[in-house]
This record gives C-alpha cells, structure tokens and sequence, in this order.
C-alpha cells in the first residue's frame, strides 16, 4: 500500500500543478488569437502616433493657389463659336468653391472679348476641365487666363 499511496500521491501532485498552469491567476501561454490582436492593436497605436507626428512636424496646409491651364492644341471650331478647353487646377491643400475663371481675348480689332465659368468645387491637389467659348480664334489674338475669385468652406 505504501506504492499505492506514493503512486496516488504523485498523481495528485500532477493533477494539481497542471491545475495551477491552466486557473486564470497561473502563467499561461497566450493562444494565436491574443497574439493576432496584441499584435494588431500596437500596429494600429504606431501608426496613429506616427500620423500624429508627421502631421505636427509637417506644419501647416499650403495655401490653395488655382493655376488655368488653356489647351490650344485641342481648340475646335463650331457654330460659329471657338471652344477652348482650360484645366483648372488646385495645387494647395485646402479644397475651394466657387472658383471664377475669366479669360480674356484681345484681337487688336475693338475690345478684347471676355469668357467666364465657375469651378463649383475643386479639392486640393484636383484639377477639373473646363471650356470658354469666345466669337474669334484665340490662336489669332493675345489670351490671358485669371482666377477672378474663390471661397474656401
């Protein structure tokens, strides 16, 4: 019986330190789960501070500046009318509403003759197209394109 009672011992002993390994205040080892989310919460946490980071090292947005952009070489005749397309473009970072573009054309016959349309809306860094309509051939005369104005949201 002595066997007995150190083979019953023994077992009681394993019994009770892989008891202790499994309870929830003993180590345990982290299953693929919890590794997969540890491991995506601190990529995430890494990422946001270094969002953070680079946009307060960055400074400040570039200021919008609207640049128009005539496209002579896809100028048409039609209806009696020359239509000359225009890129219209925002190379800062605000977005910009109702941005007017004029375009003047100065033939040297009588007054210039003058174009307009208006951007409803133009992000930063888009660009959007654009067409003035003009009575002469603006390849015959001297163009000048200009933001008249815009409003920023």
């Amino acid at each position: 019986m002595n066997q007995k009672q150190t083979h019953d011992q023994a077992q009681e002993e394993r019994n009770g330190s892989s008891s202790n390994q499994t309870s929830p205040s003993g180590d345990k080892d982290r299953s693929v789960a919890e590794w997969t989310t540890l491991g995506i919460s601190i990529a995430i946490l890494v990422f946001i501070l270094g969002l953070t980071t680079y946009l307060y090292v960055r400074g400040g947005e570039k200021p919008a500046a609207i640049l128009v952009e005539p496209q002579m070489q896809e100028l048409r005749q039609d209806n009696g009318g020359y239509y000359l397309p225009v890129i219209v473009r925002n190379e800062g970072d605000p977005t910009v509403e109702e941005v007017n573009i004029e375009a003047e054309l100065d033939t040297g016959a009588g007054e210039p003759e003058t174009a307009q349309f208006t951007v409803n809306f133009l992000a930063g860094g888009e660009q959007v197209e654009g067409t003035f309509v003009f009575q002469h051939d603006p390849a015959e005369g001297d163009l000048t394109t200009r933001v008249m104005s815009f409003q920023e949201p």
